[in-house]
């Protein structure tokens, strides 16, 4: 769940955890690059690996991971509802 904080004096920021930025990316890298969001991705995390960031590697891995399962939803979400045209 996204935090608040209050700053001096007196505005607030967003606090963002990696696993909603993971979320926010993911679904961002769908938008911008549709189907090519995985291998898009997958450039990037050979990129960093090659510069030895491997923190960085890590943290794309996740969203590449992500972006499947967000995949993964999309082709139940319009399987569901092909079987209930069908019906």
């Amino acid at each position: 769940m996204t935090k608040w904080r209050q700053t001096d004096p007196g505005g607030y920021v967003m606090v963002v955890t990696i696993e909603e930025s993971i979320v926010i990316y993911a679904r961002a890298s769908r938008k911008w690059f549709g189907a090519r969001a995985r291998d898009k991705t997958q450039e990037r995390i050979e990129q960093l690996a090659q510069a030895g960031d491997w923190e960085g590697a890590r943290i794309h891995e996740m969203v590449k991971e992500r972006i499947s399962q967000l995949e993964n939803n999309e082709r139940l979400v319009g399987q569901e509802a092909e079987t209930r045209q069908r019906n």
